[in-house]
């Protein structure tokens, strides 16, 4: 029996884009009635916390939520639990300069949702801007681009994830997978995930496979009890940690879409999946 979704959010439960309601209406009635039938959701993202509660609202009805790829955990808005970077991290981040031609940095830490810099051409600053701000409508997160709080955020010691840019178009997000696999090995310590052209780091363990992987331990719930749904580069550990109930979106990158077993085109399709799985359970 299907007793939990777990569901990416970007690119996955907002798709296809709503840019008035955030998430279609078809996506919300499912996740509504299995919840009504007892079944637990669960929002995996690389998105803050802060993020989540506004999607919760939107939603209409409360969820858990594993953000920052698990760097981060929270059931019925109370905190589970939260991991941060190495306090070394500053001197880890002058390596990686050193070594990629890095446009843009983040900074997602306990206090602020997102902290910013661009460390290359003034033209993409105004591209990144025009991205997060004037595109993004609904889709936005409050970001901050202070170089006081940047510094206070790097040196606090709290930072959930950290966030490598290297552009858009095709050749980023071939730079940006290349860069991840070289990281997972120069930086064992780490946990990075790519997704579209940048790289998301968190804490050793921190990836959203683990974070579901330690929710369902804490509720009794087995993997082949639990549907994963996404999209991105950081998707990839949930569909290889939860196989059984795989579902990788139409739209995804042949590199991540291998990992999944099944394809769907809206998580709204879920439906019918879940009844019969759950028939035959009964059966």
């Amino acid at each position: 029996m299907i007793k939990v979704i777990a569901t990416d959010l970007d690119g996955t439960l907002f798709y296809p884009r709503e840019v008035r309601t955030m998430i279609p209406k078809a996506n919300i009635e499912l996740l509504k009635k299995f919840k009504d039938d007892g079944g637990r959701i669960v929002l995996v993202s690389g998105r803050s916390y802060f993020y989540a509660e506004k999607v919760i609202e939107r939603l209409g009805f409360m969820v858990d939520s594993i953000c920052c790829n698990a760097a981060v955990i929270h059931h019925g808005g109370e905190l589970l639990e939260e991991h941060f970077l190495p306090t070394n991290f500053p001197e880890i981040l002058k390596e990686i300069e050193e070594s990629f031609l890095v446009r843009g940095q983040a900074i997602m830490s306990k206090d602020v949702p997102v902290v910013m810099r661009v460390t290359r051409r003034s033209h993409f600053k105004n591209f990144f801007l025009r991205l997060f701000y004037a595109t993004q409508g609904v889709y936005k997160e409050k970001i901050v681009m202070n170089p006081d709080v940047w510094d206070e955020e790097l040196n606090k010691g709290q930072i959930y994830k950290f966030m490598l840019y290297f552009g858009s178009g095709k050749k980023s997000k071939r730079r940006a997978e290349a860069a991840n696999e070289y990281l997972n090995k120069k930086y064992p310590m780490l946990t990075t995930a790519f997704t579209s052209g940048s790289i998301e780091i968190t804490a050793k363990n921190a990836s959203k496979a683990e974070g579901l992987a330690k929710y369902c331990q804490m509720y009794g719930i087995n993997a082949d009890e639990v549907i994963v749904c996404g999209d991105s580069g950081n998707d990839i550990s949930m569909f290889q940690a939860f196989p059984t109930h795989s579902f990788v979106m139409k739209h995804a990158w042949p590199s991540v879409k291998k990992h999944a077993r099944h394809e769907i085109r809206r998580v709204s399709e879920l439906g019918p999946y879940i009844e019969s799985i759950n028939v035959d359970c009964e059966e």
